[in-house]
Order: C-alpha cells, then sequence, then structure tokens
C-alpha cells in the first residue's frame, strides 16, 4: 500500500489510500500535534502552549491527561487552573487569560 504525504501549514500529512478520512498528522520541532479533525485536517502549536489551560486546538486535544497546578491557599485558582496572585484578582488586567479574575468585580 502507497502512502500520500502533503505539508500544511507545517504539518506532515499522512493519507493512506483507499481508507477514507484516514490521516495522520506530524508536526515540526518544538510543535504539537493536535488531534486530526473530522474533516481530515490537522494543527499544529507551540509546543509549549499544551498543558497550559487554554484550548488552542480547539477540541482540547493539547489539553487531555494534563495535569494542572495545585495553587496555594494564597493564590487565586483560575477558572482555566492556572493559579495568580490574589492581589491580581479585579485589577482590570486579565492575568488568568480567561478573564475569570476579572469577573464578579
Amino acid at each position: 500500500m502507497q502512502l500520500a504525504a502533503v505539508v500544511l501549514w507545517g504539518a506532515l500529512i499522512t493519507f493512506s489510500p483507499g481508507v477514507r478520512g484516514s490521516a495522520e498528522c506530524s508536526c515540526g520541532k518544538n510543535h504539537f500535534t493536535c488531534a486530526v479533525s473530522a474533516f481530515g485536517e490537522c494543527t499544529c502549536i507551540p509546543a509549549q502552549w499544551q498543558c497550559d489551560g487554554d484550548n488552542d486546538c480547539g477540541d482540547h486535544s493539547d489539553e487531555d491527561g494534563c495535569m494542572l497546578p495545585t495553587c496555594s491557599p494564597l493564590d487565586f485558582h483560575c477558572d482555566n487552573g492556572k493559579c495568580i496572585r490574589r492581589s491580581w484578582v479585579c485589577d482590570g488586567d486579565n492575568d488568568c487569560e480567561d478573564d475569570s479574575d476579572e469577573q464578579d468585580c
């Protein structure tokens, strides 16, 4: 069986002939390969975005299986799992990066 490969947006996509919707993605160095979409599309994100509490892939595949940090009692626990200083809550700056530290102020 022959495989066809295409490079798209920095991702190597391998298709298996005769297998509809079968695709494998391989992103470049220092990138995370998101799960293949239902349409066979591949997405690559910078590796440091994996397990950061943000849904960068759009399907949460970059956050699946990640261990979120445990906040100290002195910290504020953001909705996305990040920990920030309590003094940063309601300061007008989106320190959590999901705006949870600026809600209900």
